[in-house]
């Protein structure tokens, strides 16, 4: 099985193997932290259709991307309750203080926070901030983070239903391999030596891990961020073109 996946997959995917057989043999219960689109994906193939264990993910709203797995034998109930995400919600003065995405997470991981106990960090129509966090530090959370930067700001221990759904736009590239630089080549239209060199300076990650190396192999849900320009998801493989090159749907959130 493990010959299927990369390298720097190899060890999720055993974790992921080992919790099974413990569900299905031991009757246990398993609740991850929180996971990437594309270690949901491992987890639906590795547990595709069980006979005794069943398992469901959430991030704390419909349309999470980040989201913890809770596996358990068949004869059990899955609720929201059960996967112990808490929800906050930032208060700050917004006619002063520019919050986003990016120095939100960047004052979270501050904290030395393991980027797995937290989900997403969403903006909704009237510029209010949420984030989710594993119930397990919330205390932290809760004593220390009290500035975004050098903006103080306030925490709500939001109880309500967060309706948010992202924005995306989809397209088709054609590209000859799902290397790396190649795909963020023609996604953002740079060189592949400016993309290249993106890579080589720190400037992208992949499913929130810094990578250096120009030839990894993207794989269909994996999210590739790039310093600057954004975020792009590999949705899929639509095919080949008659010249035998990948056309990959990718989507981009529409700010």
């Amino acid at each position: 099985m493990l010959e299927h996946y990369g390298e720097q997959e190899r060890d999720f995917v055993s974790k992921i193997v080992k919790y099974k057989k413990q569900v299905e043999k031991n009757d246990k219960v398993i609740l991850t932290r929180f996971l990437t689109m594309r270690e949901q994906v491992i987890i639906n193939e590795i547990f595709g259709h069980p006979d005794y264990s069943i398992y469901e993910f959430f991030g704390g709203y419909e349309d999470a991307e980040r989201k913890r797995c809770f596996i358990c034998p068949s004869y059990m109930t899955i609720y929201d309750e059960i996967f112990d995400v808490k929800c906050y919600k930032i208060e700050y003065n917004k006619r002063y203080v520019d919050l986003n995405h990016q120095n939100v997470l960047g004052s979270l991981m501050a904290l030395k926070v393991d980027r797995s106990l937290f989900g997403d960090i969403i903006f909704d129509e009237h510029d209010d901030c949420y984030f989710f966090v594993s119930k397990e530090i919330e205390n932290l959370i809760l004593t220390e983070f009290k500035t975004v930067g050098k903006y103080p700001i306030s925490l709500k221990d939001y109880q309500g239903k967060v309706n948010y759904r992202k924005k995306y736009k989809l397209r088709e590239v054609i590209v000859s391999s799902i290397r790396l630089d190649t795909v963020i080549s023609s996604v953002l239209n740079v060189s592949r030596n400016q993309a290249s060199e993106l890579i080589s300076k720190g400037a992208v990650s992949v499913n929130s891990k810094l990578t250096y190396y120009q030839a990894t192999k993207c794989e269909v849900k994996d999210i590739i961020s790039v310093r600057k320009f954004g975020r792009i998801i590999i949705d899929g493989i639509k095919g080949k073109t008659k010249r035998s090159k990948l056309i990959v749907i990718v989507k981009q959130p529409i700010s």
